[in-house]
């Protein structure tokens, strides 16, 4: 038989947690709490890639469904979200960039450039322009990139 406690006034916060085994920081439940929701909110993320396979010229739309460039089959995006990183590649050095654009907006969202490289990493990014329902498409800018890659990992707002 399940007991009722009545007149109960301990909170949360007066209860101790046990973090020795767990990786927490908190040592009370109400911290604990805390902690978790922070956690969740801040590893909400998901992975969008593009690319094309050719030479593609400055100003062409990179394929999230193959066959179809992003200009006409765009992203729609699920919930308002931040760019929080990107990573590019290309099958040779390259002085252009990949721009995530916001067809709905008229915007450019992020620019990631190759610098001559044949790879680029950005991490660490808190990027906006991602929002509800808006068509985001991914296309190359300032030179040719030949057969461009793209992932952009998208985090949402609370």
């Amino acid at each position: 038989m399940r007991q009722i406690y009545k007149n109960r006034t301990q909170t949360a916060g007066q209860t101790p947690f046990d973090n020795s085994t767990n990786g927490y920081d908190a040592i009370d439940v109400q911290a604990a709490i805390e902690e978790t929701l922070f956690d969740a909110i801040n590893n909400d993320r998901y992975p969008i890639q593009a690319s094309y396979n050719g030479n593609a010229n400055a100003g062409r739309y990179l394929e999230i469904f193959p066959g179809e460039n992003s200009f006409n089959a765009p992203m729609l995006s699920p919930s308002t979200s931040y760019v929080v990183a990107v990573t590019a590649q290309a099958a040779a050095n390259s002085n252009g960039a990949i721009e995530i654009y916001n067809i709905t907006t008229n915007t450019v969202i992020y620019t990631i450039p190759f610098g001559g490289a044949a790879s680029a990493a950005i991490t660490g990014l808190y990027v906006n322009g991602v929002f509800l329902n808006n068509l985001i498409g991914f296309r190359t800018a300032l030179a040719n990139i030949n057969k461009p890659k793209l992932r952009v990992w998208f985090n949402t707002s609370t």
